[in-house]
């Protein structure tokens, strides 16, 4: 007979940061419930390359997943000095020049952001300690004594004892948190409610990303043997830059 569990856990949001919450909670937790609201209709395959890093990396083999990430890596990950990214200065009309090499152990582990979700979704915790509910978008939250009730879009409501937001850049997690936080502050410091509420929507730090995606093919037929095609790079020019690594293996 299988005991109730202790703690019902509500996640919301299921990209990388919520699925591998549940994974880790799943693999050292027995005795925690765990619900997962995502807004969308299922896990997304949407997304861009993304890098790993040694300590994420060391995440992902203490939870048995490494092979599976190895496998998608754009190469198989080693456990040696290798270069992260090479820095190039390319704002001159003559020809750019490298002048920094960042060396870090395993060096700069690129993937696609789907592939990387595939893993987490095939090695989520079975039926009895985890249920996944998707169309559901979180709009605020209620802290009560010793529960937390959810309010979603589509007028429904759940109940917890503990939320966890990953719910991404526009959180509504942390939105309804600093919210609370500044209305309990204005009783006794209208200034620190004034900062508080500074926090309930992100900052734009005033940067435009824009990406793109280029054929590793194509840039060899016409720059035969470019360094970009095997080596992560960053092009540095007058107040900018470009970011340029492998997203999927080839």
């Amino acid at each position: 007979m299988q005991s109730t569990p202790r703690i019902n856990l509500a996640i919301c949001g299921g990209g990388p940061g919520g699925l591998a919450l549940a994974v880790v909670l799943n693999k050292y937790c027995n005795d925690i419930h765990i619900d997962l609201y995502e807004s969308a209709s299922q896990f997304t395959e949407i997304g861009a390359g993304i890098s790993v890093w040694m300590r994420t990396w060391f995440i992902m083999q203490s939870l048995g997943l490494d092979a599976s990430l190895g496998e998608m890596a754009v190469q198989p990950p080693v456990n040696e000095p290798k270069p992260g990214f090479v820095f190039r200065k390319s704002d001159q009309a003559e020809s750019g020049h490298n002048f920094h090499q960042m060396i870090t152990p395993y060096g700069s582990i690129t993937l696609h952001r789907a592939d990387m979700l595939k893993v987490l979704t095939d090695n989520l915790p079975p039926f009895q300690a985890f249920q996944v509910h998707f169309s559901k978008r979180l709009v605020s939250y209620e802290q009560g004594s010793d529960s937390v009730m959810l309010r979603f879009s589509d007028g429904t409501s759940a109940e917890a004892d503990v939320l966890v937001g990953a719910d991404g850049v526009k959180s509504a997690t942390r939105a309804t948190m600093y919210r609370g936080l500044a209305k309990s502050a204005e009783e006794y410091d209208r200034n620190k409610a004034g900062n508080l509420r500074k926090f309930v929507q992100a900052s734009w730090t005033g940067t435009y990303a824009y990406r793109a995606l280029i054929e590793t093919e194509s840039l060899l037929r016409d720059n035969p043997g470019h360094q970009a095609a095997t080596t992560p790079m960053i092009y540095f020019g007058e107040n900018k830059y470009h970011i340029q690594f492998h997203e999927a293996a080839l």
